[in-house]
Formats: structure tokens, C-alpha cells, sequence
């Protein structure tokens, strides 16, 4: 049994999905045209470069070339240091775009996230084989895959945990709590914001939690007492998510908590982590691995 908070024998096959996997979240999340044309707030590289060239007409056709080139190395685990640099960089700029519009988002955020710590670590990896004196063990391409997928992990769970540490800091955790007695009211809001902005009634809600969504909004605008302790779970729940890098098993069930935790707020305040779910399915469920262990089982 592997010792907690080390990186787990993935399996190639693991490694394999899980690369295709935030490959193809990456290709979604890049953007086929940009409507910018200024950059007003700069952010991120925006600070140093102006990228309003992308929103020229085609401007996207080549980098769209190259990023699918670039994914397609990162699928096949070859050339990974030269791969995820180019992703990174592609990705960045657009993103960097889009939050210097004067309204920063954190949609993709995430993603993004775990294509750095890849990029630093294949970076690392490629200038210490290059340095070593001897030749390198025959299976040092595994074990660098192995804990690229471990960084990959505790990227997702360090955002949680910062997340969680920025609210601590901006309101105090005592006040953070207290402020959670406000929540009903931007539940009103939300529910209210579409209607009167088209006067016309919203689409009946759908999704996992669409039967209890009334029973849910009802309850945390009734009481301000639950409404504390269920953001006051979460707020736990982020602060605590480094428990999830114990092993293979809390990999799956904190990764599964904050699914849950994600799709209760989705649906009962309008605001989607659509990525962030993806992510933790592809790093903390990693389904691949449950469903081979029965086979990996009988060989054994």
C-alpha cells in the first residue's frame, strides 16, 4: 500500500486517458474567434503584450494549427517539454484577452492551472536529463509521467485550498460565515435578474438537482442558520481538499464531494464550474482506474 500524500503507480493507460482527457478540454475552452478589439484592463500578458491582434479577421487559423499539433504531442507523451509550453502560451493569450475587458472570469482558470505545473515540471525534467552525467534509469520517462499526473492533482487541489484562503483573509473565517446570512438574498437575485431583464418567465430548471431545486432554494431562504452551515461546509470543504492527495481512494470520494458541491450551487444560485467538474473527474474520480481494478485483480 502506497504511503499517503505520495504519487500513486499510475498505469500508463491512466496517464494516457487523462491526457487526451484535458486535451480535449483545453481544445473547448480555446476560443474559433475573438470579438475584442482593446484590452482596457490589462491582464496577465496583456500586461506586456498587445493581443488585440487576435481578434483580426483569421488571426486564430494558425494558432489553432499549432495548439492542435501541440495537443496532439501531449496525447501521445512525446515531446512534452516542447508541447506544453506552446499550449501554454496559446491558451494564456487568449485568456489573458478575455479577462482585459475590465471583468476577469475564472471559468478557464483551472485548466490552465494544470497545463502550467505540467509545463514547469516537463521543463525541470527535460534540463535534468540534459545535466545528468549518467545515463538516465530505463524507466525515468514513467516515473516522470507518474508524477506529472500527481502535479496535475495537487494543482486542482491547490486551487481549492487558495480559494479557500482568500475568502479567510478578505473577511476573517468568523465573518465569512456571518456574511453567509446575505446568501438568500442573492439567491432572490439570481432568480429575479433574467426576468427583469426580458419581463418573459425563466425555463423550468434542469439538471441532477432539478426535482429538489425549489426545495432547496425554499430551505436557505427560510433560514439563515442552514444557509451558514452549508457554505460554511464548503468553505471547509476547499479549505481541507489537500486531504484528497492521501491515496487512490480519498482521490475519488473528496473529488466526488466537491462534483456534488459544485453542481448544489450550480443549481441553486446559476453559477456553473463546468471545468473545475471536469477536471476533478479527469485527476480525483480517474473512472478508468476503478473500472480496471476487477481485471487487474484476476491477473493478479
Amino acid at each position: 500500500m502506497a504511503k499517503p500524500f505520495t504519487t500513486p503507480s499510475f498505469q500508463r493507460f491512466e496517464m494516457f486517458i487523462m491526457r487526451v482527457l484535458l486535451a480535449l478540454v483545453i481544445w473547448d475552452i480555446f476560443p474559433g474567434a475573438i470579438s475584442f478589439r482593446e484590452q482596457p484592463a490589462p491582464s496577465g500578458l496583456a500586461h506586456f503584450l498587445d493581443l488585440t491582434f487576435l481578434s483580426e479577421p483569421g488571426a486564430l487559423r494558425l494558432p489553432r494549427i499549432l495548439l492542435f499539433l501541440a495537443l496532439a504531442l501531449y496525447c501521445s507523451g512525446c515531446l512534452l517539454w516542447i508541447a506544453l509550453p506552446v499550449i501554454l502560451i496559446l491558451t494564456a493569450a487568449v485568456g489573458s484577452l478575455a479577462n482585459s475587458q475590465g471583468a476577469i472570469t475564472h471559468s478557464t482558470q483551472l485548466p490552465v492551472l494544470v497545463i502550467f505545473a505540467q509545463c514547469v515540471w516537463y521543463l525541470y525534467d527535460a534540463l535534468r536529463n540534459r545535466l545528468r552525467k549518467s545515463p538516465a534509469p530505463q524507466d525515468a520517462r514513467l516515473q516522470a509521467n507518474r508524477t506529472a499526473a500527481f502535479i496535475a492533482q495537487q494543482a486542482v487541489v491547490s486551487a481549492y485550498v487558495v480559494t479557500a484562503l482568500s475568502k479567510i483573509f478578505t473577511s476573517g473565517l468568523v465573518g465569512w460565515i456571518s456574511d453567509a446570512r446575505y446568501f438568500p438574498l442573492q439567491l432572490v437575485k439570481t432568480a429575479r435578474m433574467d426576468y427583469y431583464n426580458t419581463l418573459t418567465l425563466p425555463d423550468p430548471p434542469d439538471g441532477v438537482l432539478a426535482p429538489v431545486l425549489p426545495f432547496l432554494q425554499a430551505l436557505f431562504t427560510s433560514s439563515t442558520a442552514l444557509t451558514r452551515l452549508f457554505l460554511a461546509s464548503g468553505l471547509f470543504l476547499e479549505l481541507c481538499a489537500f486531504l484528497a492527495l492521501i491515496g487512490r481512494r480519498w482521490n475519488f470520494f473528496y473529488g466526488a464531494l466537491l462534483i456534488v458541491f459544485h453542481l448544489t450551487v450550480s443549481a441553486v444560485m446559476d453559477l456553473h464550474f463546468q471545468y473545475n467538474i471536469y477536471l476533478l473527474a479527469i485527476f480525483l474520480l480517474n473512472i478508468p482506474y476503478w473500472i480496471s481494478r476487477p481485471f487487474s485483480s484476476q491477473k493478479a
